[in-house]
């Protein structure tokens, strides 16, 4: 139960791990609505916890990422370009930031997974100055572990500063039909 939370500055703190005996003590406080809450993930629109995206109402019913979050008691929230969170490492951290923040001000009070697919190669959401590395078919035609462990560990390194603490990658993706290209090099 204890998640990274990005500064403004791009650094991430960890949490203090919780005991079971809090845990049960969160659990028996929660609401079901709540705890209903803590098994989705979704995305919202905006640069910022605070921005007020027309999309937002739309689809939720609120107008920012935070209300978002706060409305339906996330268990997290997913980045991707087309809803405007991933531009630059100190806008996501903020970002990070400002849904941590309103995920501890909720009534669940429990920290947010913050996720991306950051796989790399053709599948890269946040880009420079985040380091650039080869997706998953080159790296895995070098047959070195110690490369793939390498490029893992930067990417998981680049996205704990950004308060990003869960990486939907790497996947299992496998290109075994050539006439289904959808997978490509990200095998």
């Amino acid at each position: 139960m204890a998640a990274p939370v990005a500064s403004a500055a791009g650094r991430a703190a960890d949490n203090s791990i919780v005991s079971q005996a809090s845990v049960r003590s969160l659990m028996q406080r929660m609401t079901l609505e709540e705890k209903v809450g803590q098994l989705f993930m979704t995305y919202a629109y905006g640069s910022s916890a605070g921005t007020v995206d027309g999309r937002n109402q739309a689809e939720f019913g609120v107008d920012t990422p935070a209300q978002v979050v706060q409305k339906y008691h996330l268990g997290g929230a997913i980045y991707f370009a087309w809803s405007d969170s991933v531009n630059n490492p100190t806008q996501i951290a903020r970002l990070s930031n400002g849904l941590q923040q309103a995920a501890l001000s909720s009534g669940a009070r429990i920290p947010l997974l913050i996720s991306t697919d950051q796989e790399e190669g053709v599948v890269t959401r946040i880009g420079p100055p985040a380091t650039t590395l080869p997706g998953s078919m080159a790296l895995g035609a070098t047959r070195s572990t110690a490369s793939a462990e390498k490029a893992a560990t930067i990417t998981g390194h680049e996205l704990r500063a950004m308060g990003v603490n869960m990486d939907n990658a790497p996947d299992a993706d496998v290109n075994v039909n050539p006439a289904n290209p959808v997978i490509g090099v990200r095998s």
